[in-house]
C-alpha cells in the first residue's frame, strides 16, 4: 500500500553514529548520494569533497569523475582544505580532524585535545592550519599538526569560517554578525563592525577585496583588506551559501539553487535568471559549496552528493554517476525493471535493478507525481497531486484517466491507492474523499464520505469490504465497495500517515512518530515500541504477514518479523528523508530519498553489526523530540523498564547546561516531558537523559 507523502520534506543534520557493513547500498546517485558540505581543488588535477556520515569523494582527473575515499568515522564531515603540496585537513562534528599527505588518497585521525564542533579549516601551506572552534576561539599548528593550540579571542561566538593568507593575517567569520582580524597569525584580535546580527557562515578574499555571506540574505564587502565593511543590497533573503572571487571585478555567490554574479568588484549583484543546474529533467540542487582553480575550471557540491563542473560558471555540467528525479519515489515490479517518478511530472524506467534510468514519457503533469502503483507487472498507476494516470502495458505508455479539470468534484490532493484485483480499486485524498473504480481504473466515481479530513490509507479485503485512515484518528469502514462509508469510534486522535491491514480487524499504522497496532478493526489501538526512530515516520509497508518496514525522517528505516511486535533499526547509509519504500519479497528492496537519492538492499537491511543491538544497549530509551527542527517547544520522549530515578538535562553546544527538566524518580513506562525553548536563539542543543547512575542517553535538539 502507498503512503500519503507530506508536502514537507524535512532534511536534517541529524548524525548517528552506528558502524558495521549496512544491508542497504547507493544505487543512484553514484558513488555516494549524501550531502556533500565542502570542496577543495589540489595539485596538478586532484579535488576532494566531504559531507555526511564521514562522506569523503575525491577526483583525480579535475572533478569529472569521484570515488568515494574511506574516512574511518560516520560524523559529518564540515570542511576540507588541503595546500598545493598534497598535505591538508578535514575536519568535523566532535572534534573530528584528518589529514592526508597524499592529495586526498589516504586520511588518519588527529587529535586535537578538545572536543568540539569544527565547521571551518584552512592550510594555506600543508604546514600550518588553523581550525574554527565554538565560543570564538581558534586551534592552529604550526608544524603540520604534530601539535595544536587552543586559542582564545575577543569574541565568544561560534566560528563557522576560518580566511588566511598565509601571511600572518587570519579572519574568522562567527555568529552573531562578528568577524574578527588578526595580523600577527592569532597573537592577538580586532572586532570589525559589521553592523548586523546574522551569522556569518563564509569569508573570502582576494587581495585587498573580501566578503563575508550571512543568514537571510546578508552580504558584506571591503576594499580594505577587512578593516571596514558594507553591507551590500542584493535581490534575495535566501542564507548565502559560498563565495568565489574569481578576479577584482567578477565575484560569484551561490545560494540555494542559484547564483548573484558581479562584474563590478561586489558593488551590484545581478541574480540569474534561471536556475543553472537544471533543465526540465532535473531536481534542484542546493549547492553548499564552490571551488576554482583559476583560469582553468570550477566546482559545486551540495545536495544528495551532487556534484557539477564549469569552464565559465555558466554552464554547468553534472558529473557525478546517476540521474537526478525529483522527490524520488519508485516502484519496482521485479529485481531488475521498476518505475520512478517526481517533481518533474516525468515517469522513468530502470531495467538494472535502479542503477540506469531512461524516461519513458515527456512531463506528463505540472504537478507533482508522488505516488506509483503497479498491481501487475502490466497494470499501473502514477498519482499527481489531482490527476490520475494509467498504463496497461507495463509502463510503456500512460493515459491520464481522470482530473481535477475534466472532473471537478475531484477535491483535494490524491493520498493513497489500492487495488483488491484487477477490477476493483480505490484512492483517498486530502479532503477525505475516497473515489472507486470497477474496470481497471478506466472511471472513477466518488464514495459517499461525510465531514471527514485528509485521507492516508485504504485497504479492501474484497470487493465490498474495506477500512481507510486519515489524520485525527480517523478510521472509516464501507461493506458496499466503497459507496458508503460510516466512521469507527477510535480511541486516539494522532494523525495516521500509513496504514497496512493483515485483515479487517487486524491493523497497523503510523502517526507522526509513533506505531500503532489494532485488533478490533481500528476501534482500539495500541502503542508499538519502537525500538529508535527520529522524527515523522513516512510509510510503512509489508511482504506478508510477518516481515515489514517503516522508514521516515533523518534516513530512518526500521523492520519487524513477527508482524509489527518488536522493531529492529538498520543501518540506512545516509541522513536523508526515506519517502518511499519498494519491495518485491522479504530480501529485494529499494528506499528512496526525496531529494533524488536510491538505495537497494538484497537482504532484507540486514547489516554486519547485530540490528537488534543498534541504540538498544539497555532497556533505557530516550526518543528523539517531535518536531525537530523545532521554533518554540519540542516534546521529548523516553522509556524506562523500572522505576528509577531520572534526570534531563538540556545542554548548549558547548557544554553548558541551560535547564533541568525532570529530576525525579518515575513509574515504569513511557513518559514525555515539552521543553520551551521560546527564550534561547536559533542553533543546536543536546539533551541528556540519565536513569539512576548506570544508564544515560543523549540526543540532538534542533532549534529554528
Amino acid at each position: 500500500m502507498k503512503r500519503f507523502l507530506l508536502s514537507l520534506i524535512v532534511y536534517g543534520c541529524i548524525t548517528v553514529s552506528i558502524f558495521g557493513q549496512s544491508g542497504w547500498t547507493w544505487v543512484n546517485p553514484k558513488p555516494e548520494g549524501n550531502q556533500l558540505y565542502d570542496v577543495a581543488i589540489c595539485g596538478a588535477s586532484y579535488a576532494v569533497a566531504v559531507g555526511e556520515l564521514g562522506l569523503i569523494l575525491r577526483s583525480t582527473d579535475n572533478g569529472e569523475h569521484w570515488t568515494k575515499i574511506s574516512s574511518g568515522t560516520k560524523v559529518a564531515l564540515n570542511s576540507v582544505s588541503i595546500a598545493e603540496n598534497g598535505t591538508g585537513w578535514i575536519v568535523g562534528l566532535y572534534g573530528t580532524v584528518l589529514k592526508t599527505t597524499d592529495f586526498g588518497l589516504t586520511w588518519s585521525p588527529q587529535s586535537t585535545g578538545n572536543s568540539s564542533f569544527y565547521y571551518s579549516v584552512i592550510t594555506p601551506d600543508g604546514v600550518k592550519c588553523y581550525i574554527g572552534v565554538s565560543n570564538g576561539r581558534l586551534i592552529k599548528s604550526a608544524d603540520g599538526g604534530e601539535t595544536w593550540t587552543l586559542t582564545s579571542t575577543n569574541s565568544t561566538k561560534h566560528v563557522r569560517c576560518v580566511f588566511t593568507d598565509g601571511s600572518g593575517v587570519i579572519f574568522l567569520a562567527q555568529d552573531g554578525g562578528v568577524i574578527q582580524k588578526s595580523s600577527d597569525n592569532g597573537t592577538t584580535w580586532s572586532i570589525k563592525s559589521t553592523g548586523i546580527t546574522n551569522a556569518l557562515s563564509k569569508i573570502s578574499f582576494l587581495g585587498n577585496l573580501g566578503f563575508a555571506l550571512g543568514t537571510y540574505g546578508k552580504l558584506l564587502r571591503s576594499t580594505d583588506s577587512g578593516d571596514t565593511w558594507t553591507l551590500v543590497t542584493i535581490n534575495t533573503t535566501s542564507s548565502l551559501a559560498d563565495v568565489l572571487i574569481i578576479d577584482a571585478n567578477h565575484v560569484l555567490i551561490s545560494y540555494y539553487d542559484n547564483f548573484l554574479r558581479s562584474s563590478d568588484g561586489g558593488i551590484t549583484f545581478t541574480k540569474d535568471s534561471k536556475t543553472p543546474w537544471r533543465d526540465s529533467s532535473l531536481v534542484y540542487a542546493a549547492i553548499s559549496a564552490l571551488a576554482m582553480k583559476p583560469n582553468n575550471y570550477y566546482l559545486a557540491v551540495g545536495l544528495c552528493g551532487w556534484s557539477y563542473k564549469s569552464v565559465d560558471t555558466t554552464n554547468w555540467t553534472l558529473v557525478t554517476e546517476g540521474y537526478q528525479i525529483g522527490g524520488f519515489t519508485a516502484w519496482f515490479t521485479d529485481i531488475n525493471k521498476g518505475f520512478a517518478a517526481g517533481t518533474d511530472g516525468v515517469i522513468y524506467k530502470t531495467i538494472d535493478g535502479g542503477n540506469s534510468w531512461t524516461s519513458v514519457t515527456d512531463r506528463l503533469t505540472w504537478g507533482y507525481l508522488n505516488i506509483l502503483y503497479f498491481k501487475n507487472p502490466n497494470l499501473g498507476f502514477a498519482l499527481a497531486n489531482t490527476e490520475v494516470f494509467r498504463t496497461s502495458n507495463g509502463g510503456n505508455s500512460w493515459t491520464k484517466v481522470l482530473s481535477y479539470e475534466t472532473t471537478p468534484a475531484l477535491k483535494g490532493y490524491i493520498g493513497t491507492i489500492y487495488f483488491v484485483d484487477t477490477n476493483f480499486g480505490w484512492f483517498t485524498t486530502s479532503e477525505g474523499q475516497i473515489w472507486r473504480t470497477s474496470n481497471g481504473g478506466l472511471s472513477w466515481s466518488m464514495g459517499s464520505v461525510s465531514g471527514t479530513p485528509l485521507l492516508t490509507g485504504v485497504w479492501f479485503a474484497d470487493q465490498r469490504n474495506g477500512i481507510a485512515t486519515g489524520w485525527h484518528g480517523v478510521v472509516l469502514n464501507t461493506n458496499d465497495g466503497g459507496v458508503t462509508w460510516k466512521p469507527v469510534n477510535c480511541n486516539i486522535t494522532n494523525d495516521f500517515y500509513s496504514l497496512h491491514a493483515f485483515d479487517l480487524q487486524n491493523l497497523i499504522a503510523v502517526a507522526g512518530d509513533k506505531c500503532f497496532r489494532s485488533s478490533d478493526g481500528g476501534t482500539t489501538w495500541t502503542e508499538v515500541t519502537l525500538s529508535y526512530f527520529m522524527g515523522n515516520i513516512y510509510q510503512i509497508i509489508f511482504v506478508n504477514n510477518t516481515t515489514g518496514w517503516i522508514s521516515g525522517q533523518y534516513g530512518a528505516i526500521l523492520k519487524t518479523t513477527d508482524g509489527g511486535v518488536t522493531w529492529a533499526t538498520q543501518v540506512s547509509n545516509t541522513t536523508q528523508g526515506i519517502v518511499d519504500l519498494s519491495f518485491i519479497d522479504e530480501n529485494n528492496g529499494w528506499a528512496s530519498t526525496g531529494g533524488g537519492g536510491l538505495i537497494r538492499t538484497t537482504n532484507g537491511g540486514i547489516s554486519g553489526t547485530d540490528e537488534t543491538s543498534i541504540r538498544t544497549e539497555t532497556d533505557y530509551k530516550l526518543f528523539q523530540n517531535y518536531p525537530n527542527p523545532f521554533i518554540n517547544t519540542t516534546t521529548l520522549t523516553y522509556y524506562q523498564p523500572t522505576r528509577t530515578p531520572v534526570k534531563i538535562e538540556i545542554f548548549d553546544l558547548l557544554g553548558s547546561k541551560i535547564r533541568t527538566l525532570v529530576d525525579q524518580e518515575k513509574d515504569p513506562g513511557k513518559h514525555q516531558v515539552k521543553f520551551d525553548g521560546s527564550g534561547l536563539p536559533a542553533g543546536i542543543y543536546f539533551c541528556r537523559c540519565t536513569w539512576g547512575s548506570n544508564s544515560s542517553s543523549a540526543i540532538k535538539l534542533l532549534k529554528n
